[in-house]
This record gives structure tokens, sequence and C-alpha cells, in this order.
């Protein structure tokens, strides 16, 4: 049985990545909020507690830079980023958590114009199978709806699994 014990949040200093990690904190699910500076986890993590105007999400995050992808991420369940709409960066980025996460972990993005599949186009074939868009409606914190974007590489049971975690859990 799958279990979602620890999200990484990239691009957590962004509105979409802040939020959108409020909304996993807010279901009691610890998340590593990344950003290039520490003021700037910092700051998403304060824009988190103010969207959902509760400091008490603040206990189940933590402030990293990109620099501790490689310590935080083999810990993490579930890889949500929340990066620029450019394909160059969430590509480098993909690549970079592709061999320090485990078989298995969850990678999507919010990415709302660019195909998923691209995106992953030089990862391996595990991060493939569990590459997938998971963009929440804005205000995420707000609006109890979000748009998953599978691909043909995703099982039916990997499809069920995201679709009752985001419709029970979060």
């Amino acid at each position: 049985m799958r279990t979602i014990k620890k999200v990484a949040i990239l691009g957590a200093s962004g509105n979409m990545g802040s939020h959108s990690g409020a909304v996993f904190a807010g279901a009691n699910i610890p998340c590593v909020f990344f950003a290039r500076t520490m003021e700037k986890a910092e700051t998403g993590i304060q824009t988190a507690m103010a969207a959902v105007r509760s400091s008490v999400i603040g206990d189940y995050i933590i402030p990293r830079t990109y620099d501790d992808l490689e310590k935080e991420i083999p810990e993490c369940d579930w890889v949500f980023e929340a990066l620029a709409e450019d394909i160059r960066i969430k590509r480098e980025f993909f690549g970079r958590i592709d061999g320090m996460r485990k078989p298995g972990t969850i990678v999507s993005s919010v990415s709302s114009s660019l195909s998923i599949l691209d995106i992953v186009e030089e990862t391996s074939p595990d991060l493939k199978a569990h590459a997938l868009g998971t963009h929440f409606y804005n205000p995420p914190t707000k609006l109890p709806a979000n748009e998953l974007i599978f691909h043909p590489r995703n099982s039916p049971e990997f499809r069920e699994f995201i679709r009752q975690f985001c419709a029970k859990t979060l």
C-alpha cells in the first residue's frame, strides 16, 4: 500500500508552490519547502500560513535551499514541482531529482502549458511512470479542486491512487 509521508515542494517561494504546499501541510503531511535561498523558503512558509490563516501548518513545513535536494529528496514520497514555466528549468530539476529519488516516488508538475512527457523526456522509466501534472486551482487553499494530467505511461493503479489521495486526503 502506497503512503505519502513527506512531500518536497520545488519553487516554494512562489504563490503556486507555497499555496500548494499549504494544501499538503493542511493534511498534516510534512513538507520540505525548497527555494533558492533560506530567506525565500521562509517567505514561502509565511505565505502558506497567511493563505490558510493559521500558523499551525508551519509545524509541518521545513525550509531548505536547492543545495539540500540530495539530503531531502530520498526521504520524500512526492516531489511537487512549481518552478517557472520554462521547460529547460523543469527538465534540469527533474533530471537532478531522478537520481536522488527512491523508486516509486511521485513527481508532479503544476505546468498547465507544457507536456509532462516532454518535461520528463530524459529521465528514467521509473520517473516517467510516476510523473504527472497536478494543477491545483487558484487559490489552492480556497478551491478544493485540482486537475490531474496523466499520460500513457501511468498505470491504472497509479492513476487511481492519485485520484483517491487527492479526493480523500487533500
